[in-house]
């Protein structure tokens, strides 16, 4: 009996990949870099051309054997051996693969032995989509290709993040109807690694309610205080009237003072400038607190308590900063 292959060239090329999964990503960096294939790279790809040929000189019978005794290598046993739930469920972030294999409730150190050489491309997308596509559904590493698919594509959608939070995995596993072992599920409440988002969302609602509680308590107290003292608009200044000395608010005037220093006491136009101030606080023309050099931008501070006289005060500072200027050119 003869028979006929479906889709035989994609298979053909399932095959190429399954054997040399390096091929094509050879050919993207030698693009990409725009160089000539390493010895090592040539041979490689030779090997993977001389499989081709032999493939396509298969008659369809051949062809099918060939294909079939991969296949057979498709439903690897699972490991039989018992997953360390309590190990996993410490940790503070999973692998892709650990997160798959305990799904399963299988050990990914012993899974991966047992996968790692039929999943060895990299990256391992176009190998999982072939097998999807072209394995029996009902074998084992179709469904774990179907998995590590979804997956992948969580992660770059960003419903999951990389590494991977066992609490969002479990719940995204969930949102998919993912069959989760409850006993890593409940090992991993234990460990905190799970949230309980319904939970926090009652306990944040709850404080927010405490909170606005007290705030409201609070803004009521300052209502009664405000409504003892009778405060009102009429209360307010009015800003036409003259300020007192000790409640008009300071004043300060900033001086350009460029080149000159005036912590620098040698210097003679420096020295003669604080004569000129402290013979205007010596006479009371000007009240002031303090005069500071500010050093990166050269300016003397002058804090004056009598608003209505800065505007004179300030321009004959400016006129005597002039004065000295020209004195030093």
């Amino acid at each position: 009996m003869t028979i006929v292959c479906k889709d035989r060239e994609d298979k053909m090329q399932y095959l190429i990949q399954y054997a040399f999964p390096f091929r094509q990503k050879i050919y993207r960096e030698s693009c990409r870099l725009n160089h000539e294939f390493s010895t090592n790279d040539q041979l490689y790809l030779d090997n993977a051309k001389e499989y081709e040929i032999k493939l396509r000189s298969l008659s369809e019978q051949e062809f099918y054997e060939e294909y079939s005794k991969i296949e057979k290598q498709y439903d690897f046993p699972p490991s039989t051996k018992k997953v360390n739930f309590e190990f996993y469920a410490k940790l503070p972030t999973w692998r892709t693969d650990e997160a798959i294999a305990l799904i399963f409730g299988l050990d990914p150190i012993a899974l991966q032995y047992s996968i790692g050489s039929f999943f060895s491309c990299d990256p391992h997308v176009h190998t999982m989509e072939r097998t999807i596509q072209y394995v029996n559904p009902n074998k084992f590493s179709a469904h774990y290709a179907q998995l590590y698919l979804l997956a992948y594509r969580a992660l770059g959608t960003g419903a999951l993040t990389n590494p991977i939070k066992p609490a969002d995995f479990i719940l995204w596993a969930k949102n998919n109807d993912l069959e989760v072992p409850n006993e890593l599920e409940e090992l991993l409440k234990k460990h905190s690694n799970f949230i309980d988002w319904e939970e926090r969302y009652k306990n944040y609602q709850y404080e927010s309610e405490q909170k606005i509680t007290v705030l409201q308590s609070k803004n009521n107290e300052l209502n009664d205080i405000i409504q003892n003292y009778g405060y009102s608009n009429s209360n307010k200044p009015n800003n036409n009237q003259t300020l007192s000395r000790d409640d008009s608010l300071k004043s300060i005037i900033l001086l350009p003072f460029n080149d000159y220093y005036i912590e620098n006491r040698q210097t003679p136009n420096a020295k003669q400038l604080c004569k000129f101030i402290q013979d205007k606080k010596t006479n009371n023309s000007l009240a002031y607190e303090d005069i500071k050099d500010i050093k990166h931008g050269k300016c003397i501070i002058i804090v004056n308590s009598q608003g209505d006289d800065v505007p004179r005060e300030y321009k004959s500072y400016m006129n005597k900063v002039s004065e000295l200027k020209k004195e030093r050119k």
